[in-house]
């Protein structure tokens, strides 16, 4: 296989990884229209903005994945044609610029985990009561009243 296959195989791959991402995004664009339309209780009401806002990233950034990607091919190929050589430099200059942002996106996870499990476990019981106070809210379910 040539390189410029495998280069091709890696942009074709990210344009399947943006596809995926769009329609997660509008799988939370759905899911805010479904709190929009049957959420009753202070806390659905509060995850509309937030959950639009998300679903909305996510749409836009999968859509240019593949927009980018698709353009990205095209130049592969016409790049390879006039000098191949001077292609695989550039294209290996480019993934090894590329990879140093693992190692960061990493760290940057973990530390989001640590700042969300720290959150959760060292907050005001004042906070936890708060929030449990809406699971008692009662729900109407075909005429049938549940109580939490």
């Amino acid at each position: 296989m040539k390189f410029i296959e495998y280069s091709t195989q890696w942009a074709k791959g990210e344009i399947f990884e943006g596809l995926c991402v769009t329609l997660f995004g509008v799988l939370i664009i759905v899911c805010t229209a479904m709190l929009y339309k049957f959420g009753t209780t202070i806390n659905a009401k509060a995850l509309i903005i937030p959950t639009l806002i998300i679903g909305l990233l996510f749409g836009m950034l999968g859509s240019y994945m593949l927009y980018t990607n698709n353009q990205r091919i095209n130049q592969f190929e016409s790049e390879y044609q006039a000098n191949p050589t001077t292609f695989i430099e550039n294209e290996k200059k480019r993934v090894e610029e590329f990879q140093i942002l693992y190692p960061i996106s990493l760290a940057i996870s973990a530390v989001c985990f640590y700042n969300h499990f720290s959150f959760y476990f060292f907050k005001k019981p004042k906070l936890s009561r708060n929030w449990c106070s809406s699971f008692n809210s009662r729900i109407d379910i075909n005429n049938h009243r549940l109580f939490f």
